[in-house]
């Protein structure tokens, strides 16, 4: 395929991801129909479906994969190689919010009220997945009782997640940098407790 082919490819995924974004700020996911995407976008019905088998996998193709460009994981991880560890685990969360302020109108879908919400379930499985690996890679699980790091992965995913939509909800009162340190005070000398007991 040519490179003038490929872009133009690639506009009308834009086009077709804009006008679904726009839409999913105005409404839920569930009452969008593929008629309303193509609408928006002001393309034929064969233009959608040249890219996009339905609205599904324009979601999962689409939406929940536009700004994440992090390594293999499709959403940025905690990174635990970036401070030093000196025997026990520290998070950093600094891609994570990153992440959010270069992505505020996908975080504004994310975090809205809607009974299914499949982009933020995507987004909370994808970061549960990370956050245990993470976990799992930098820490002695044999020292863990039975469930005890699920438990503390979805713990961390939940309250990372709530952090996140609270800072972009209140207009980033802090810098990402702070909020890294900030969470780096609550949730490491929790983890280490854990890796102590």
């Amino acid at each position: 395929m040519s490179k003038t082919k490929d872009r133009q490819v690639d506009r009308t995924k834009n086009l077709i991801l804009e006008a679904a974004m726009k839409l999913l700020l105005e409404k839920s996911y569930e009452s969008i129909t593929i008629q309303d995407i193509i609408d928006e976008a002001n393309i034929g019905r064969a233009t959608f479906y040249n890219h996009f088998e339905n609205k599904e996998d324009l979601l999962i193709r689409g939406i929940a994969n536009i700004p994440y460009h992090h390594e293999e994981s499709p959403i940025p991880i905690p990174d635990t190689h970036s401070t030093p560890t000196m025997g026990d685990v520290k998070l950093s969360w600094v891609d994570s919010f990153r992440h959010a302020q270069q992505n505020q109108q996908l975080h504004k879908v994310m975090y809205r009220r809607s009974f299914d919400n499949p982009i933020l379930e995507r987004l909370k499985k994808h970061f549960y997945g990370s956050i245990e690996t993470a976990l799992v890679k930098s820490l002695d699980i044999r020292k863990f009782k039975k469930d005890e790091l699920t438990i503390f992965a979805h713990f961390l995913t939940g309250g990372v997640l709530a952090v996140i939509r609270w800072w972009q909800e209140n207009k980033q009162p802090y810098s990402v940098e702070e909020m890294d340190v900030i969470l780096q005070n609550i949730v490491n000398p929790s983890v280490k407790s854990l890796q102590n007991q």
